[in-house]
């Protein structure tokens, strides 16, 4: 199966009424069962009564019978249409094309582009193509799942909780500025995985308000414009752990990556002098000498040996 080189072992759904094109009822897009949520992108959040639907966004190669037919973005989401239902998770938006194309118990097999988290194929495989049989084989009566079980796809939703257990863990050990993990070979998945629970851990503990000026805007979908700011940057092997991150939003981040300013050993605020003569630097610059623990309501647990290598080896007043 060398076309699907590029991709990771497909995961199957059995088409049912509701979800082909023409169908009488046919709701938006096709259902993807819990079961298979694992391979899925972790969603930033459950819905709410106030928020009901949470998506991240998708780009799909659309085939059908094995041939290309077209290239989209969609979305993945969880809905509750207002809170009145139990979250259901679908594949909607722009896929009409190709369920248009379908019919009852055909077969969609999901595909994840190997080192990418929101790159997929969708396959519409039609019961009268020769192509079907080979797959009615395997999935063997079934309506959902791995569609090979003899290869696994990786899970997501497997990678990403265990990046948030290593990083809570790590948390309880002194800390350490570097990780020397970072030097050994990992997947994509896995890079990306711990990304994102460092991003979650940051802006979970500072409110997901931004540390030196307390803003945070969110989307109706939860996602926020805030930034996990490295202090240690990732780029010299900085440590995914809280205690070198802030939540910073996305103009002080990088005036803090370029040493525009930085925090001092009283957890003070400091500008650096040739930044405070530029007059487009002023709402960086009334917060000079102000504590930067009582902007972020005294949660700052910045190790002190990261904030001095910020300050020794990013402050522009020291280069």
């Amino acid at each position: 199966m060398s076309k699907y080189s590029q991709w990771d072992h497909p995961i199957f759904k059995v088409l049912r009424s509701g979800e082909i094109g023409f169908a009488k009822g046919h709701q938006s897009g096709f259902r993807v069962p819990v079961e298979l949520r694992k391979y899925m992108p972790v969603l930033p959040g459950e819905p709410t009564s106030s928020v009901p639907t949470i998506a991240v966004p998708l780009a799909a190669e659309l085939y059908l019978n094995g041939k290309h037919k077209f290239s989209v973005l969609t979305n993945y989401r969880i809905q509750t249409w207002g809170g009145t239902r139990l979250g259901e998770t679908r594949i909607t938006a722009n896929v009409m094309g190709l369920l248009n194309l379908a019919k009852e118990n055909d077969v969609m097999l999901i595909s994840r582009r190997k080192g990418e988290v929101d790159i997929y194929r969708l396959e519409l495989i039609n019961r009268g193509d020769p192509k079907f049989r080979k797959v009615a084989g395997l999935i063997a009566g079934r309506s959902w799942g791995v569609l090979d079980i003899q290869h696994i796809p990786l899970s997501l939703a497997d990678e990403y909780n265990t990046a948030v257990e290593a990083e809570e863990i790590r948390e309880r050990l002194p800390f350490t500025l570097f990780d020397i993990e970072k030097k050994t070979s990992v997947s994509s998945e896995t890079k990306i995985s711990r990304s994102k629970a460092f991003r979650k851990r940051v802006l979970q503990h500072y409110d997901y308000k931004c540390v030196l000026c307390n803003s945070g805007m969110k989307s109706a979908g939860e996602a926020s414009e805030l930034d996990a700011a490295h202090i240690v940057p990732r780029s010299v092997l900085g440590v995914d752990d809280v205690r070198n991150g802030l939540a910073l939003c996305k103009p002080h981040h990088w005036a803090f990556d370029l040493g525009l300013w930085c925090v001092d050993t009283e957890q003070n605020v400091k500008v650096a002098k040739n930044s405070a003569q530029i007059s487009e630097n002023r709402n960086l610059v009334v917060r000079d000498g102000q504590r930067l623990d009582e902007f972020c309501g005294n949660k700052l647990v910045a190790h002190p040996d990261a904030l001095t290598w910020h300050r020794k080896n990013r402050f522009s007043d020291n280069n």
